[in-house]
């Protein structure tokens, strides 16, 4: 017994020596990371090539109080604020400062010029209206301008920035939001070295990453924010860059991402934005809200960008994301073939090797379209069915100011709507059957389409060569006219029509007449007075963005569309998309389309080609198809049946994502098919059919 109680005592004592030795050592080791990410922060906000010449410019412009002549001070513009500006040329001229090897590393008078201008910032202390510049914006460049300065800096004047412009950020909200405070408030802690507050930022910006059916990362890897819409070129844009920004600052340290966080990001970028570049550029439908100029180009750049950056991230995966790189450089080889359709965004994204075309709608449970700090004014119709078709990537490169924006491709609109504004109650459409069933090589999206007095039902089915787009049920009230607008872009190239060329001006079509543009061919097949214009569009990106300057702006455009007159009562249109088509071979293509439209009315459209059958079911019914097959179904549900003997499958989706299950019966044979329920809703099932 004394021998045990010995031990005891001696082990209990040994224990109390222990514990100290190993928290010394975690707070040394805790400690020690902070250099580390000081230093992996300063590398990343040194890592893009420096404007010496635009550094040049501001040191010989800056005006004794600190000022710039340039920059209105007084400025509020809530987006795009000028005063800003103020603090990103500060940074910049931070960068040359700290950067080894350049003219302006560490000259003196750089540094005194860079304290003139932070004192004149932290003496009037400038604010806008709009809260993202004061919680995000302006914290953000001071926070990295005191990182890169580091002790240059007198404590007084970081003193003051600490409890002026750093002060204003907190950890909150959700999103994108939050990853961005969270980072400020990591930077400002790198700067007090406060460890404790180091690892609330580290904790709540990591917590972004993961999925969720709120804002952020949602199952089917689009991005959410401002409630259900999807942001790929806004915030979700944002989110990647900062995510990939902070895991390079965060790697060798205890704060890197761990295996789960690689696994959401890396199916993150592969599986969500990059499916929306072509040729470099980002589509039109995941640019959001903002739409200026060379947004495509630019959006599809940060794309890249965060994607170069994850080989040494997630360097097990490296070649991955050279693969998609690749694929979505300008002029490359696509190799990223497939369809897509992202159920909880009301998108459908379709790749071939040679083009590429998407669809995006709205619903009751998708916004389509916002308006916020005067930018996207007369956006309304972004998510009513717009079709964009993409070879070269530069069909609609700036078209935005002389966009007739009542015709944009795809959609049905009546033309006399008194605003284009997408307000709040405009922004979706009171509709559940909105949707799109893929079997990951072709797709059909649908749309119950009801805005103000105007309804229709519309379809596209993607194929592996072309699209085609079915429309019933057009009906409105006494406003009009209705149109259902085929194409919108700037024309590329003289036009062709089954008549002949095609000169500028207004053009009455037929159904049966094709019409060729940029080797891509369209066949109307039927349809209310089809039209081709040829003509110079003015505009002015003030129409687009309000808060802005005037600048005007024309081009020549190319328009097809179909007039269903005023007031339509159960009208229809059908025509088909050739892509890669040269007016040469469109005579040949008319001949063979190679499907048959089986339906095209109000309760079901459907297509059979030589391989599979696709239908959209509005209501229960049944389908006579070609070799014997009958299609019927129990509730609303969209299908797609391959009808190969070797491998007959069965696709469906539901598209009102309300739906527990559903039967199909497929030649007197019945199916019932559980339905996906919560985030995975309206997800496509698929099912093999047992062969007779």
């Amino acid at each position: 017994m004394p021998s045990q109680s010995f031990n005891l005592s001696l082990i209990a004592g040994l224990l109390m020596l222990i514990v100290p030795l190993q928290a010394a050592r975690t707070t040394r080791a805790e400690s020690a990371d902070i250099p580390m990410l000081k230093d992996h922060y300063v590398q990343f906000l040194l890592a893009s090539p420096a404007d010496l010449a635009q550094v040049a410019h501001y040191l010989q412009t800056l005006q004794p109080d600190g000022t710039w002549p340039d920059i209105n001070y007084h400025d509020r513009t809530r987006s795009g604020w000028p005063v800003a500006q103020h603090l990103r040329r500060l940074v910049q001229m931070a960068e040359a400062y700290r950067r080894p090897g350049t003219a302006y590393s560490g000259k003196p008078e750089l540094k005194a010029a860079i304290l003139t201008g932070l004192q004149d910032w932290l003496t009037h202390d400038y604010t806008n209206p709009n809260w993202w510049w004061n919680q995000i914006g302006a914290p953000k460049a001071m926070a990295d301008l005191l990182v890169l300065m580091d002790n240059q800096v007198p404590d007084r004047m970081v003193q003051r920035a600490l409890k002026t412009t750093l002060s204003r950020s907190k950890i909150g909200m959700t999103g994108q939001n939050k990853v961005w405070l969270a980072g400020i408030v990591f930077v400002r802690s790198l700067i007090t070295g406060d460890e404790k507050q180091l690892q609330a930022a580290h904790d709540a910006l990591l917590a972004e990453v993961g999925v969720t059916t709120a804002e952020g990362i949602q199952p089917d890897w689009s991005f959410h924010q401002h409630g259900p819409q999807q942001q790929f070129g806004n915030y979700g844009l944002a989110f990647g860059d900062s995510i990939t920004q902070w895991a390079l600052v965060f790697r060798g340290t205890r704060y890197a991402l761990d295996d789960r966080q690689l696994s959401i990001m890396r199916n993150y970028l592969l599986e969500g934005p990059s499916w929306m570049l072509w040729n470099g550029s980002m589509d039109i439908s995941g640019c959001g809200r903002q739409l200026y100029r060379h947004c495509q180009v630019s959006k599809g750049r940060s794309i890249l960008r965060q994607l170069e950056r994850m080989p040494q991230i997630d360097p097990a995966h490296a070649a991955l994301y050279q693969e998609r790189i690749a694929a979505d450089q300008t002029n490359a080889a696509n190799t990223l073939v497939g369809n897509r359709m992202f159920w909880r965004s009301d998108l459908m994204v379709h790749r071939r090797a040679r083009w590429y075309a998407s669809i995006k709608m709205s619903s009751r449970r998708v916004i389509g379209s916002e308006t916020c700090n005067s930018e996207n004014m007369r956006g309304l119709h972004l998510g009513d069915g717009t079709l964009y078709l993409y070879q070269t990537g530069r069909e609609y490169q700036d078209i935005e100011p002389f966009w007739d924006w009542s015709r944009l491709p795809g959609t049905t609109c009546d033309q006399t709507l008194v605003s284009l504004v997408p307000g709040r109650k405009q922004c979706t459409l009171p509709t559940h059957f909105v949707g799109g069933v893929s079997d990951g090589r072709q797709g059909v999206a649908a749309l119950d389409y009801r805005r103000v007095e105007l309804t229709a039902h519309k379809s596209w089915f993607f194929l592996k060569d072309a699209i085609v787009c079915l429309g019933a049920g057009i009906t409105a009230g006494e406003s009009g006219p209705v149109l259902t607008s085929i194409q919108q872009s700037l024309l590329q190239s003289p036009v062709t029509t089954s008549s002949g060329a095609a000169s500028p001006g207004k053009h009455a079509l037929r159904p049966g007449d094709w019409v060729d543009q940029a080797d891509i061919g369209y066949l109307i097949l039927a349809g209310d007075k089809p039209v081709l214009q040829l003509a110079r569009q003015e505009g002015d990106w003030k129409l687009i963005y309000t808060a802005g300057r005037s600048s005007p702006q024309s081009g020549q455009v190319f328009s097809l569309w179909l007039d269903h007159g005023r007031a339509p009562a159960n009208r229809s249109y059908a025509y088909v998309i050739f892509p890669r088509t040269s007016p040469e071979q469109m005579p040949a293509r008319t001949g063979n389309p190679g499907f048959r439209i089986l339906s095209n009315t109000k309760d079901l459209q459907a297509i059979e080609t030589d391989t599979d059958v696709q239908a959209v079911f509005y209501a229960p019914d049944q389908l006579p198809c070609g070799k014997g097959l009958t299609i019927a179904v129990s509730k609303p549900c969209m299908v797609i049946v391959h009808t190969t003997p070797t491998d007959p499958r069965l696709y469906v989706c539901d598209p009102t994502q309300l739906l527990a299950q559903v039967q199909v019966r497929l030649s007197g044979r019945s199916h019932t098919i559980p339905l996906p329920t919560g985030g995975l809703a309206g997800q496509t099932v698929e099912i093999p059919i047992p062969r007779p």
